[in-house]
């Protein structure tokens, strides 16, 4: 942390302050699970679509929590400088998980009783929707929840009978899920561009549909389909220095069904290909083995 006005930096208090706050920074961010969360936001950032950290604070353990969200399973609106603005999570909880979080009062009878075995399963799965705004009365001079930056709406999607759209919590929230799009442009929500997973995936499936149709033709080739008389069906001898025997040469005829094959790709193309998808995942396996001292990296960082 630091302040504009640097002249106030040559007051002592003004220091201490300061450097006490920064150390208490490190020290909530080192007893949360931010380091532990914040590899798998990146992974899911530089693939298509936003990596997500939706920080949660556990009032049992007093700790944040950061938890990895899937770009598959959230829905952002920016606002008009081109922040995230509007966040939606689709989630799936167990009647138990749910009974734990949200209480018997808010809870359908249905989650409820599946929840304590009386009926249905304790493990039966339910759709929620989990819904971030701006709080348009925020105050900054309050610490109420209500009057925090931001709230956040459990919503009961489905499961239950004609209680479907049950807000089931609105609270306050201090913080924004943080939200990673890597090559973000202005005016798209969602980063689109064909990054290093999307090119290494689109070049392997397109060379995994070459080598199918390339190996395929090649059993064509050397055992081609024949065409000829009924009278020969399962008389021919197609093994090696087979002899096959007929009545009438002129009439008791095999020939192959496809004279000539047409293989349009080249080698060069295929190995370009490879070459590739060899580029973005290749990694020095003998060395990561031999060094024992070599630092922990990314198959990307290899």
């Amino acid at each position: 942390m630091a302040i504009s006005d640097q002249s106030l930096m040559h007051n002592d208090d003004v220091k201490n302050f300061l450097d006490e706050y920064n150390e208490q920074l490190k020290f909530s961010f080192s007893q949360s699970t931010f380091y532990k969360g914040f590899p798998h936001c990146v992974e899911d950032g530089v693939t298509i679509g936003p990596g997500v950290l939706m920080p949660e604070y556990n009032e049992k353990e007093h700790k944040v929590y950061y938890k990895p969200k899937s770009h598959w399973r959230v829905w952002l609106m920016d606002d008009d400088w081109g922040n995230a603005a509007v966040y939606h999570e689709e989630l799936e909880l167990k009647a138990v998980d749910a009974l734990e979080k949200f209480g018997k009062k808010k809870l359908p009878e249905k989650i409820v009783a599946a929840a304590e075995g009386r009926r249905g399963k304790p493990f039966s799965k339910f759709k929620f929707i989990y819904a971030i705004y701006k709080n348009p009365n925020h105050d900054p001079e309050s610490i109420r929840p209500e009057d925090l930056p931001y709230i956040g709406f459990y919503v009961l999607l489905s499961g239950t009978t004609g209680q479907k759209g049950a807000l089931l919590e609105e609270r306050g929230r201090p913080w924004f899920p943080i939200v990673l799009r890597i090559n973000h442009k202005y005016g798209m929500t969602y980063n689109t561009h064909r990054t290093l997973a999307a090119e290494a995936l689109t070049e392997s499936k397109i060379t995994n549909s070459l080598s199918k149709a390339k190996l395929n033709l090649a059993h064509k080739e050397s055992d081609p389909p024949l065409w000829g008389p009924k009278t020969m069906s399962g008389k021919v001898q197609r093994n090696a220095g087979g002899y096959t025997g007929v009545n009438n040469p002129e009439r008791d005829i095999i020939k192959r069904l496809a004279e000539h094959a047409n293989w349009p790709v080249t080698d060069a193309e295929m190995a370009e290909r490879e070459l590739i998808i060899n580029d973005k995942f290749f990694v020095r396996f003998f060395e990561l083995l031999s060094q024992e001292d070599l630092p922990q990296m990314t198959a990307f960082q290899a």
